[in-house]
């Protein structure tokens, strides 16, 4: 309501936070920020994410056509590779994408096979485990393929003793779901910032945000070297966005998806699995782009590859907002402190300067 010379919001609850009622990412974040803004006195300075698209598909094998049909539409997606299944050629493809700056990779797992871990339940030997990295940095040096700053494993399954070699990759962003030297289905990991507190399993089904430095188990000389930077609406489909050549619900599923993500200030990313890239036909995978891309098009996203997203978003946890100074002119200029954001433009904050 309006109050006096400017306005009040109040929340009766805040009860819906919780995971055990609705929990974050759920459809009412943006109504928080969104309150404050409306509320607040502008000018007003707000340390948000701006609206970031990116995708992330794992279980990648190539061919890349589909990197190359998502680059028309600004979209830079990162690769989770099945780097034993790509041959010469498509790894020639996915060098030159890399290189322009229009796609980002790294290994995900062999050929299904586990990279990072042993998926029956136990770290890989450290000496198994150095043979992997071995084979996987000989394998991108001969492809000429840079490697991503950000790793994410078959099933999400990190060793406890991965750390070393990834720091060796100059990777710095890892999307963990449950704690390294666990396996998929243990509980979630203790991150930020919405599972810092209450527990759940890592095979949930609710939607997840995380941006949050790691603590590595056994291994305290990495605590907050590795930042892990996820997005999952996993409550909307059934996990991901499993695209098909059903052109419409694809573009649904995509559209509500990306949506939920910038609404609630989160890395908004469609994220699906090669295999079901593969059987869509090149026209129906424009067409899905296409209709998710317009249908978004009113948050005025940017695309921005999932290294450069990561870097950002890490960022919004170790900066802060130290001054602010207002331009006199410019705020005399713009209607002044009961100016209001647009009812059709998500991130217009009427008079303010973000």
């Amino acid at each position: 309501r309006t109050y006096g010379q400017g306005r009040a919001v109040q929340w009766g609850s805040y009860a819906w936070m919780s995971h055990a009622v609705k929990g974050p990412l759920h459809g009412l974040d943006d109504l928080v920020w969104r309150s404050l803004v409306w509320a607040a006195r502008k000018p007003f300075v707000m340390q948000g994410l701006p609206p970031f698209v990116t995708m992330r598909v794992d279980d990648e094998s190539g061919p890349f056509w589909w990197i190359q049909v998502a680059n028309e539409f600004d979209i830079k997606p990162w690769a989770g590779l099945f780097f034993h299944n790509v041959d010469d050629a498509e790894a020639a493809d996915l060098s030159a994408l890399v290189h322009a700056g229009q796609a980002t990779t790294s290994i995900h797992a062999f050929n299904g096979g586990f990279f990072y871990f042993n998926h029956s339940g136990a770290d890989w030997p450290d000496n198994v485990l150095a043979a992997h990295f071995a084979e996987g940095t000989q394998w991108h040096q001969d492809h000429d393929i840079p490697i991503s700053r950000f790793v994410l494993g078959h099933y999400y399954e990190l060793g406890t003793n991965v750390f070393g070699g990834l720091r060796a990759w100059d990777v710095e962003f890892i999307g963990a779901q449950m704690d390294p030297g666990r396996g998929y289905g243990a509980p979630w990991i203790m991150n930020g910032p919405y599972r810092r507190y209450e527990t759940g399993s890592s095979s949930s089904g609710r939607p997840m945000f995380y941006a949050d430095f790691m603590t590595i188990p056994n291994h305290p000389e990495f605590d907050g070297q590795f930042f892990n930077c996820v997005t999952e609406i996993r409550d909307d489909a059934g996990y991901e966005w499993y695209p098909s050549n059903d052109v419409a619900g694809s573009i649904g599923r995509g559209t509500r998806q990306t949506k939920r993500a910038l609404d609630s200030m989160a890395l908004a990313t469609l994220f699906t699995h090669g295999q079901h890239i593969y059987g869509i036909t090149p026209t129906n995978w424009r067409a899905i782009l296409q209709g998710i891309t317009t249908n978004v098009a009113p948050y005025d996203p940017i695309y921005v590859t999932m290294d450069y997203a990561c870097q950002y978003v890490r960022a919004t946890a170790t900066s802060d907002i130290a001054q602010e100074e207002m331009d006199a002119v410019l705020d005399s200029s713009v209607g002044g402190p009961d100016e209001t954001f647009a009812e059709d433009s998500p991130f217009e904050f009427g008079n303010s300067e973000v």
